[in-house]
């Protein structure tokens, strides 16, 4: 480790493993909260800069960086908002332990398979990686002679300590502030305070309103509408309900809106299939990204991957009953796939980690028959390792733009996905002890796609309420119209995000 400030100093390390903790916090509360997290890259390297200013300290813009790689290593999160929660929502239980190895493993898989690609992507096709380089841009200004530095961290604390109170004074001590306000009155037979139709106190979700844009958020509010106000009114009528009440309009809402979610996802899939076809030739020799100039050498990179391989053969074995043969087949799975997503995340800086696993889903199902948890393991697999593979490059962009060595960084990165792994499992634990997973305050949009997807595919759509197969179907048309539609012109703009509509069927 460096002993000054362009190093992985002692003093960086516990600013970025608390930092991370933060991210692991926020990330893991917002995604079983809403369908997004934050990338973290850019709000880490400003809380690293800000903690260490405050203390009087002084480091330099490498130093940063390193601050910034490994909490955002630590809050890249895996499969904790999606796979693993959707398995307790389907009846299976997993131990603490077993959750630990999980998300390792297939964090420090998802570092592994990135390392061959840096060389490529980054330094000869020079991706712009948009979030990365905007991440350069803005540790740049912060270590510059002015004092955009401090306006931004002043802006961070004063809207920090504004959350901080608004959450305490609605779920602390002496609480006074409702934590929802539901809307009175009816719609037809629909009450509106038996469905949550109102506003809630959360500047959390006020904070994911900014992220996500008002295009995706007037969708999110249309969609609000549309499933559970106008399509419950039609059910009630063709007496396709049991009830009028949130729990069955819930259980009969959720499959047309996952459908949604899943169609678009696919067709973004094949919309992107010519860069599937062209990657692997793209891709050269890929000894170009280890040696002398490279992240780690070939050897050392092969004999970690073999290791982690098993490893993540022997939890799939083990706890989900998947053969370690169908296991190595995810696994080779996931590093054919990363060879397009990881590049058209360099290219447009979407992450197509989701739809990547919905992918592997389908794959896996007829191989693994009507082992449902199975086709969940297959696809967290590939989404929890694209989704660490995809922040992994993310970091070494912003790292190449302002001259960090690549091989500290990788350091950092383990060192965040280890602490962070340690964090976010018991904090999992804690909170679902607290709040009912798939309920009101955590409603684990993205774990009930992957367990509704998993259960359809395991042969379980007799199990569907009256009437919910056609409506998947509408609504599946209607994701890839939509999809197709939001790539041609400038009216795409105009048109709903498929995201916010199918999340609204997902979320109160």
């Amino acid at each position: 480790m460096g002993r000054h400030g362009a190093g992985l100093t002692i003093r960086i390390i516990i600013v970025g493993v608390l930092a991370g903790w933060l991210m692991v916090m926020v990330n893991l509360y917002m995604g079983l909260r809403t369908p997004f997290t934050e990338p973290g890259s850019i709000l880490s390297a400003l809380i690293c800069f800000v903690v260490l200013r405050a203390l009087g300290q002084q480091l330099s813009i490498h130093e940063n960086n390193l601050g910034q790689t490994l909490a955002s290593a630590s809050g890249s999160i895996g499969n904790m908002v999606n796979v693993i929660p959707a398995l307790f929502l389907l009846g299976f239980s997993l131990s603490m332990g077993e959750v630990f190895v999980w998300v390792l493993s297939i964090s420090v898989l998802g570092v592994l398979i990135a390392i061959p690609y840096r060389t490529q992507l980054i330094e000869k096709d020079k991706l712009p990686f948009p979030t990365g380089a905007a991440c350069a841009d803005l540790l740049r200004s912060l270590h510059s002679q002015g004092g955009e530095g401090r306006r931004q961290g002043l802006r961070l604390g004063v809207s920090a300590a504004c959350a901080g109170v608004i959450t305490w004074f609605r779920d602390g001590v002496g609480a006074f502030i409702p934590a929802e306000i539901c809307v009175p009155g009816a719609v037809g037979r629909i009450g509106l305070d038996r469905i949550s139709f109102g506003l809630v106190a959360s500047p959390m979700l006020l904070g994911v309103g900014g992220l996500v844009g008002l295009r995706i958020g007037l969708s999110m509010a249309a969609g609000a509408v549309i499933f559970w106000l106008v399509l419950p009114s039609l059910l009630g009528a063709q007496g396709l309900l049991v009830s009028m009440e949130y729990g069955d309009i819930s259980s009969w809402i959720r499959w047309p809106g996952v459908s949604l979610l899943v169609a678009s996802g696919l067709t973004w899939f094949v919309v992107y299939l010519r860069d599937f076809v062209r990657s692997p030739g793209s891709l050269g020799a890929p000894g170009g990204a280890f040696g002398d100039k490279g992240v780690m050498t070939f050897r050392t990179w092969l004999l970690c991957l073999i290791a982690c391989s098993a490893l993540v053969l022997a939890v799939l074995w083990k706890v989900l009953g998947v053969p370690p043969l169908l296991g190595l087949v995810s696994i080779v799975a996931a590093g054919f796939l990363a060879v397009a997503t990881l590049r058209i995340y360099g290219e447009t800086d979407v992450n197509l980690a989701g739809p990547i696993g919905h992918v592997s889903q389908f794959l896996a199902a007829p191989l693994l028959g009507g082992n449902a948890l199975g086709v969940l393991g297959a696809g967290g697999v590939t989404e929890g390792a694209m989704c660490v593979a995809g922040d992994t490059l993310q970091d070494l962009k912003t790292g190449a733009v302002i001259g960090t060595q690549p091989k500290l960084q990788l350091r950092a990165q383990l060192i965040g996905v280890v602490t962070g792994s340690l964090a976010i499992v018991p904090v999992y634990f804690l909170l679902t002890s607290v709040h009912e997973l798939g309920g009101a305050v955590l409603p684990a949009p993205s774990a009930v796609t992957y367990a509704s997807l998993a259960t359809a595919l395991s042969g379980g759509l007799e199990m569907l309420p009256p009437g919910a197969s056609l409506a998947m179907g509408i609504a599946a048309a209607l994701g890839v119209l939509l999809t197709i539609l939001a790539r041609r012109g400038a009216a795409a703009s105009l048109l709903p995000s498929v995201t916010g509509l199918g999340v609204a069927a997902l979320i109160p």
